[in-house]
């Protein structure tokens, strides 16, 4: 829909600059805190997890890499995963400030929040493999198509969640239409 102040070119145009400049913040974010985790952890001498989880910290994508690299258990793997990707890190954080910037709102509450949600999603990982502790089974073949199985009970989900998504737009979609044609 057009307003009587601007074409449509005008709101496309607007919207293509809109969207280029978030993609800009996303990936100078993404770039910085990588340079910024690699160069203070050249720095600081530490080693192994504790480093693997300081560069999930600063930016998760790099940490969750470091964590793959580790020699550790699977285990202990996906426990760490679980918190880096919970917490998001800090670039994540600077990203929001960047959208949120605007709104005055306060950060402090969203980042105790995702510590919070960091930590709870490492407990419940270490909770879920304490009861369904990872065993060799888990990479035979067979026992992949019965996951291959529920990937696909998965898919399907996900596929009807997104046309239910895309039938409510369309819904709203036609009820705003209609009460702009009213007035």
């Amino acid at each position: 829909m057009t307003s009587p102040d601007r074409s449509m070119g005008e709101i496309f145009d607007t919207a293509l600059q809109n969207g280029i400049r978030n993609i800009l913040t996303v990936c100078g974010a993404v770039l910085f805190f990588s340079v910024v985790s690699r160069l203070l952890l050249d720095i600081i001498p530490i080693g192994g997890v504790s480093r693997a989880l300081s560069a999930g910290l600063l930016e998760f994508v790099t940490g969750t890499v470091k964590i793959s690299g580790l020699s550790i258990p699977t285990a202990q793997k996906l426990i760490y995963t679980s918190i880096i990707v919970g917490f998001a890190g800090i670039s994540v954080h600077a990203q929001v400030m960047a959208v949120i910037a605007k709104y005055r709102l306060s950060l402090i509450p969203y980042i105790i929040g995702k510590a919070l949600h960091g930590l709870l999603a490492g407990l419940y990982m270490f909770i879920y493999l304490y009861f369904n502790p990872i065993t060799s089974a888990v990479f035979e073949p067979s026992i992949s198509r019965s996951f291959a199985s529920v990937s696909a009970f998965e898919a399907v989900t996900a596929a009807a969640v997104i046309i239910m998504c895309i039938v409510c737009a369309i819904g709203l979609f036609i009820r705003e239409h209609k009460r702009d044609t009213d007035f």
